[in-house]
């Protein structure tokens, strides 16, 4: 049994390590709870215990992929873990939080975390106070379209954890033994962290898709216009990987080419104006950018500013 209150915590982990006695109950087996008990389980991290779903089907499915626990119809099936992890969607977060409470799921001095990335572990604080269990809550900073094929599919990634410092302690060194890097947060900071994830990972979808509408209506089929442009946003996250923003930036702004950028908002804003309002407010933000890079005189960047900042019929 996790005791963290008694011993130090490192300490006690590695003892139930050691002893093999550490279980691991999962509400919500979905992508990315499935994929992370799939990985405690392979390297031994965890005995999985019960897990639960939604259905049953989808508990089974669940078992079968990750290798070990139990296939529980409601927590009341479920025995008292070292550990329990909640995977479940952020809207049903309160809800099952209060049932788990409920239903006596964790052993006195055990581990609560949720996977939720905008939520803290705040979120689990009845958790602390009947059960004196530490909380915590950890994102996987990737994009799950479905349950990992291998635990090496998470080698590199990193993870944001928060809490208490016990549950934080124990569950990086979960992540590292997964080679998954372990970053500190804020509780208060969670919403924008979660932001920033937004920005890089779904918003970029989004703007793809607006590129591959662009190519269609310039006569380009769309699956074309994918392996067109692919190798180009490829580029891209190279260039990120090797420079800062400002010196990673390229296009029509980092050149200056204020006639182009007018050109370009026009003829945007002829096919559908929220495409144009988009692109001259990432234009701005890419002017900022230059600004910052110091590659263009101050009155040719206000130039640039003129034409982005007015109306698509005066550009």
């Amino acid at each position: 049994m996790l005791v963290f209150y008694r011993l130090p915590p490192l300490q006690s982990w590695l003892a139930c390590r050691v002893a093999g006695v550490l279980t691991l109950n999962v509400i919500g087996a979905g992508r990315v709870g499935r994929s992370l008990a799939y990985c405690c389980r392979k390297t031994g991290l965890f005995q999985i215990g019960g897990i639960i779903n939604r259905s049953s089907k989808s508990t089974d499915m669940a078992v079968d992929y990750i290798g070990g626990g139990t296939a529980c119809n409601s927590m009341k099936d479920m025995s008292p873990s070292d550990a329990l992890m909640i995977g479940v969607t952020d809207g049903e977060l309160f809800n099952v939080v209060k049932d788990a409470y409920a239903a006596d799921l964790v052993r006195p001095g055990g581990l609560v975390f949720h996977l939720s990335g905008p939520l803290s572990s705040a979120e689990l604080g009845v958790f602390r106070n009947k059960y004196k269990a530490k909380v915590a809550s950890l994102h996987l900073i990737k994009s799950f379209e479905a349950p990992i094929r291998h635990s090496r599919d998470l080698s590199g990634i990193y993870a944001s954890v928060e809490g208490d410092d016990e549950a934080v302690i124990v569950l990086s060194e979960m992540l590292e033994s997964l080679d998954i890097k372990p970053i500190r947060i804020s509780a208060s900071h969670k919403i924008l962290y979660h932001a920033a994830s937004v920005f890089a990972c779904n918003y970029l979808t989004a703007l793809f898709d607006i590129a591959l509408d662009l190519m269609a209506k310039a006569g380009i089929d769309r699956s074309l216009a994918r392996q067109a442009l692919i190798p180009l946003v490829k580029g891209t996250v190279s260039n990120l990987e090797e420079l800062d923003t400002p010196n990673a930036l390229t296009g029509p702004v980092a050149r200056a080419d204020i006639d182009l950028i007018a050109k370009q908002s026009r003829a945007i804003a002829h096919l559908d104006e929220r495409y144009d309002f988009i692109y001259r407010e990432l234009g701005m933000i890419a002017l900022d950018l230059t600004r910052r890079a110091g590659v263009h005189p101050s009155d040719c960047c206000d130039e640039i500013a003129v034409v982005l900042d007015g109306p698509p019929t005066q550009k």
